[in-house]
């Protein structure tokens, strides 16, 4: 990771933290935090989710505090990154009535100007990392949302390659080959640990072209770690993805939301591992 993105990441943990304890302490006296306070806290998630997106893997470099801060941005686990989450689910629902609502009680307004500024930006940064095959709007908002796999420990260099090939396929809306990569990612880490915590285990277990009861490794790097959460995990992904591309699963949506869910979930279990 370059330095200077490290730095900058530091410093929008320690800022995105600051505030959100700020807006804590407010509600717990029944205060309201000023609107500023909001705008900033989204535009340092915004960022921190924007650095996340091209920095791949974020292990031991970083302190536990803050990689459990990038975890919690990662995830949209701070108070107001919920509270957002609840309104989209009501702007979805209910739509023009909220939209009305607001309008009418607060009174917000946006010039012609200021529309043509963000339609400008938005295009800019499409047109410079894709072409013309998806909606930009759709491709920079899964872009934002992706996240890093966060972990404690350094990670082999193939899972970053893994990492960024489910990526891509993510952007471009090729969901089932996202899945089908993530199952291979879970594969390669469990190999990976396998070989790390018995060294008896031949050198070509880490070729990925041998083949390799996955329920069996998972099992024993499971029992290794003493982790029946890591086996859960594992085997319940492992099932899914058999089921989703062997066809058994199709009346399953596999959209955008559900790829995410099962990306993240992968993010689980490899951190689990590291």
């Amino acid at each position: 990771m370059e330095q200077n993105i490290a730095i900058r990441i530091l410093s929008l943990t320690e800022e995105i933290e600051k505030i959100d304890k700020t807006i804590n302490n407010l509600r717990a006296q029944n205060k309201i935090e000023e609107p500023s306070l909001r705008s900033s806290f989204f535009e340092i998630e915004r960022e921190i989710k924007e650095l996340l997106s091209e920095v791949e893997i974020v292990d031991g470099t970083f302190s536990q505090r803050t990689r459990q801060v990038l975890i919690k941005v990662r995830d949209g686990e701070f108070l107001l990154s919920i509270e957002r989450k609840r309104l989209d689910r009501l702007f979805d629902e209910y739509g023009d009535d909220i939209v009305k609502y607001f309008k009418e009680k607060y009174g917000f307004s946006a010039s012609e100007g200021e529309i043509n500024e963000v339609i400008k930006k938005v295009d800019g940064d499409f047109n410079l990392e894709i072409s013309y095959k998806i909606d930009p709007f759709e491709y920079l908002n899964r872009k934002r949302e992706f996240g890093a796999i966060i972990t404690n420990t350094p990670v082999h260099r193939i899972i970053h390659d893994y990492y960024s090939e489910i990526q891509n396929c993510f952007l471009f809306g090729q969901f089932l080959a996202a899945i089908g990569l993530c199952r291979v990612l879970i594969e390669r880490a469990f190999k990976d640990k396998a070989a790390s915590i018995d060294r008896s285990i031949p050198d070509n277990l880490r070729d990925l072209t041998q083949r390799t009861n996955l329920y069996q490794l998972i099992e024993k790097v499971g029992d290794e770690i003493k982790s029946e959460t890591t086996k859960s995990s594992a085997h319940k992904l492992r099932t899914l993805s058999n089921s989703i591309l062997h066809g058994k699963k199709e009346n399953m949506k596999i959209d955008a939301s559900t790829t995410l869910e099962f990306i993240r979930k992968t993010y689980g279990v490899i951190e689990s591992l590291y």
